[in-house]
């Protein structure tokens, strides 16, 4: 009696409730070729690829440097590759920027924090195609796109197996929401989930005792 809140327990729930897969449900739906071209047709950018660009950068930096001396020494570098030096073994030892140790490769991203100039330049340049010198405020840099491919957009063909799973996603989810309105208003006319879920074959789960 002395001791009474040591032994108390806290207020406890149990409910009772019907899950649905939607992973089982989603054998149940068909999905047409009609249903896939609709889909496809009223979603093409989508599945639109962007245009894809990788760009190598041979860097010489013109802190306490002679600008002229510096610009000798990149068209030397450019005359080398002009004339067939592997680009990304000569950025090893020539560039003085943080993808040196990476051959000169900035990807088909890291690229676009380039300066202004040099983006412009990239724009204008072919795949395989070396720039010109370019100056910065920084220093000096080559340019090389080693990768352009413009943007394009999927064939049906190509997109139909994944346009095919979100078409099943969506219908399996549309029936899983049908099935759970009318369980609902069955449940809320039979005054019970039990005998509203064992007409339409579903069961209901106890959650046991909860605390939270």
């Amino acid at each position: 009696e002395q001791n009474k809140e040591r032994y108390s327990l806290p207020e406890r729930r149990q409910g009772s409730y019907v899950f649905l897969q939607t992973e089982e449900i989603k054998k149940e739906v068909e999905v047409s070729e009609a249903d896939i071209e609709k889909y496809y047709r009223d979603n093409l950018d989508q599945f639109k690829e962007p245009e894809r660009v990788r760009v190598g950068r041979i860097f010489l930096s013109a802190a306490d440097k002679d600008m002229a001396v510096l610009r000798k020494d990149a068209e030397a570098i450019l005359d080398r590759l002009r004339a067939g030096s592997d680009f990304a073994q000569t950025a090893r030892t020539s560039s003085q920027d943080e993808k040196a140790k990476d051959g000169g490769d900035w990807g088909t991203d890291e690229w676009r924090r380039l300066p202004a100039k040099e983006k412009e330049e990239v724009e204008r340049l072919s795949s395989g195609q070396l720039s010109e010198v370019i100056e910065t405020t920084d220093g000096l840099a080559i340019l090389k796109v080693s990768e352009k491919d413009p943007e394009r957009t999927p064939t049906l063909d190509e997109v139909k197996s994944r346009i095919q799973g979100i078409l099943e996603d969506q219908k399996a989810r549309d029936l899983a929401a049908q099935r759970i309105g009318q369980l609902e208003k069955s449940a809320s006319r039979e005054k019970s989930l039990d005998v509203a879920a064992q007409k339409i074959g579903l069961k209901v789960r106890n959650t046991g005792l909860l605390k939270q």
